[in-house]
């Protein structure tokens, strides 16, 4: 499935494949606006590991350390 999506994410980083979290996203969690739109910062602190694995060979090769969610918000 991410091999689907990762044509169009090459210039970025490929996926390495895709996690569930045992968590719902709800405004309750701090997770979603009251609009619904979701906390990004947020879900990037608490799922910070998470994230970096997803990423696991391109995160080595950039030493990713959360700065590349600022430049892409």
């Amino acid at each position: 499935m991410t091999s689907k999506y990762n044509h169009v994410c090459r210039a970025l980083m490929p996926l390495e494949g895709f996690r569930f979290v045992d968590e719902e996203w709800t405004q309750a969690a701090g997770l979603l606006t009251p609009t619904l739109k979701l906390k990004r910062r947020k879900i990037h602190e608490r799922y910070n590991e998470l994230i970096v694995s997803m990423y696991a060979k391109s995160a080595a090769a950039t030493q990713m350390d959360g700065s590349e969610y600022d430049s892409l918000h």
